[in-house]
C-alpha cells in the first residue's frame, strides 16, 4: 500500500484518475509502463 500511495502522489494529476481504482502497485506500474513506453 505504501508503494501504491507513493506512485499515486508522484504522477501527474491527470493520470491518477485512471489508476486510482487499481488494486496493487504492480498493476499501476504496468499501466504506467505501457502508457509511457510508446
Amino acid at each position: 500500500m505504501l508503494v501504491l500511495s507513493w506512485i499515486l502522489n508522484s504522477v501527474s494529476d491527470s493520470i491518477p484518475q485512471s489508476i486510482v481504482f487499481m488494486e496493487n502497485a504492480v498493476d499501476v506500474w504496468i499501466d504506467l509502463k505501457e502508457r509511457f513506453s510508446q
